[in-house]
């Protein structure tokens, strides 16, 4: 079977598509075992896995996790993946697999009581996307003590739209971004759930140079923004911060 791997080599998505389906998550399974315990004797580098929208049980989901080979740069986790009961498993992975650089959850796959996965996060991350999952403050509070902690300085694109941020927890975000220090990061997507307030959090981690490479800055969606937190904004980009 190695051999007859190596000789068709099927891409990451083919992989990936095995693996979001009941009748053939086996079939994914063996692949990503044999690549991991190198009986694909030409080489079949594994570089992402995407288990968004599978209907996985949480055994299968963490049975093909912990046979991802070495090498395995993005991935994409579903719900079963992120559930309460399934948290230390999910911790404890994310501290084994230090090779990951491109973290991508699936929508409605993170609330607040499962947002403490973040403290656990991949070092050496350098994408984090959290799009469409509602983190509320105590999401926002566990991303903050992770950045303070420094685990997170390599991120270079953060993607936190539609997860219903509130101006008090931009502000917990982007106090901590001053802690730290300076940041990597160069893209930044916030959400559509906070007012002038948070702007002006943000406006004032980016003046005091938390954020010295950001290129990047989208707002779409943020009709809650009133004229002075555009005219703040319009301020930091003539100080020439942004």
């Amino acid at each position: 079977l190695g051999i007859l791997l190596g000789h068709t080599k099927p891409s990451d998505q083919t992989i990936s598509s095995l693996a979001q389906r009941k009748d053939s998550v086996g079939i994914a399974w063996t692949v990503l075992y044999l690549v991991k315990k190198e009986k694909v004797k030409t080489g079949m580098p594994v570089r992402y896995l995407d288990l968004s929208g599978c209907s996985l049980s949480k055994g299968k989901v963490f049975l093909l996790l912990e046979s991802l080979p070495e090498g395995v740069e993005e991935l994409t986790l579903c719900p079963s993946a992120v559930e309460e009961e399934t948290l230390a498993l999910l911790c404890q992975f994310f501290e084994r697999k230090k090779g990951v650089r491109t973290l991508n959850f699936q929508k409605e796959s993170i609330w607040p009581e499962t947002a403490s996965a973040f403290a656990s996060l991949p070092e050496g991350l350098e994408s984090l996307n959290v799009e469409g999952n509602e983190l509320g403050q105590e999401g926002a509070s566990v991303l903050a003590d992770t950045w303070r902690k420094g685990k997170l300085r390599s991120v270079r694109c953060l993607n936190l739209k539609s997860t219903k941020l509130r101006s008090k927890d931009l502000a917990l975000l982007c106090s901590a971004f001053k802690e730290a220090k300076p940041l990597a990061i160069e893209i930044l997507s916030l959400c559509d759930s906070f007012d002038d307030e948070g702007l002006f959090a943000l406006c004032e981690a980016i003046s005091d140079s938390a954020l010295p490479s950001l290129r990047e800055l989208s707002l779409h969606g943020c009709d809650r923004l009133g004229e002075r937190g555009v005219a703040r904004l319009l301020g930091v980009v003539g100080e020439g911060k942004l």
